[in-house]
């Protein structure tokens, strides 16, 4: 998100940073809590998008070739941590059938 401001570049390359970068960073926000730990495969897309913007929509070359590098290395180490993921250790909720008694299983001692 902040790419454009700091490497003082526009056009597409600016506007595919500034709506891919919060969706990085919300996701990766929300799948730091366990109950939600499967929304850190948003990551793999985006990291993997990251991984081939530059080419499709062609980064400026500023002070070299920072802004790809960047993106490629940014890219590909979400790509990793999404893959990589963390185990929760804890069950969480129920589903729908917490909510709604009649989608339980019953168990031997319900029967």
């Amino acid at each position: 998100m902040a790419s454009p401001g700091v490497f003082g570049y526009g056009g597409a390359a600016a506007i595919n940073d500034h709506v891919v970068g919060p969706i990085i960073v919300a996701s990766s926000l929300a799948a730091a809590w366990p109950a939600v730990r499967s929304l850190r495969r948003v990551g793999l897309p985006a990291g993997l998008w990251m991984l081939v913007a530059p080419i499709f929509i062609g980064y400026p070359s500023i002070g070299g070739d920072l802004p790809d590098v960047v993106h490629v290395f940014g890219g590909l180490a979400l790509a990793i941590l999404a893959l990589l993921g963390g185990a929760t250790g804890e069950r969480f909720g129920g589903g729908w059938a917490s909510v709604l008694p009649f989608l339980r299983r019953q168990t031997r001692d319900e029967l």
